[in-house]
């Protein structure tokens, strides 16, 4: 991404809203207004993927948690204590913020995790390439997804953390050019990633 110095516009980063109460909505809305050339949330339809998506964990489901773990995730959260930290981090926030946070401060964590798209997925013990690109592990993951785990079984079935499976996930993304989860499964399914496909 050229910078700020080099003469060329850098586009803000790309803010998705995924559960967040009315209010908070709204107090979110006035700090992206405030601070429009860093940040921009993101439109309901987009050709472009969110870069950071933001939630508040106890108003979280299963179904929009999956939605969170396309990219890097701040939670925004009404209970602070460590129980609290802990079950923001397990739904798959890379940050967590009180729901006071000062604006500016929110806006430096939202560019902070929007630089973490880019790095590559963990490394390790991961298996050796398949063709396609995709790693083993990451093939893998993909056709958990076909089957229908949810990022928490996935993490639980491969004994990963949750922000683990969303690195992964980030990067068969973007190796795979899709941007959503039902884009993820019909790749999966034409690649061979799927029983559906047998």
């Amino acid at each position: 991404m050229p910078s700020p110095a080099s003469g060329h516009r850098v586009a803000p980063v790309l803010l998705a809203p995924v559960a967040l109460p009315p209010l908070l909505l709204i107090g979110l809305d006035g700090v992206v207004r405030r601070h429009a050339c860093r940040v921009a949330l993101a439109p309901a339809v987009s050709p472009r993927p969110p870069d950071v998506a933001v939630f508040e964990p106890s108003s979280l489901d299963d179904r929009a948690a999956d939605a969170v773990l396309s990219c890097p995730s701040l939670a925004l959260s009404f209970d602070t204590s460590p129980w609290g930290l802990r079950r923001a981090r397990s739904l798959g926030a890379d940050e967590v913020l009180p729901v006071s946070v000062d604006p500016a401060e929110l806006v430096a964590a939202v560019e902070r995790l929007a630089r973490r798209r880019d790095e590559p997925a963990p490394g390790g013990s991961d298996p050796a390439p398949l063709p396609g690109a995709l790693s083993g592990r990451e093939h893998e993951i993909v056709c958990l997804i076909c089957d229908g785990l949810s990022n928490a079984e996935i993490s639980r079935r491969l004994y990963l953390s949750i922000n683990s499976v969303k690195t992964y996930i980030r990067s068969a993304y973007l190796k795979m050019g899709v941007t959503s989860r039902s884009q993820a499964v019909l790749w999966g399914v034409e690649h061979g990633c799927s029983r559906l496909s047998d």
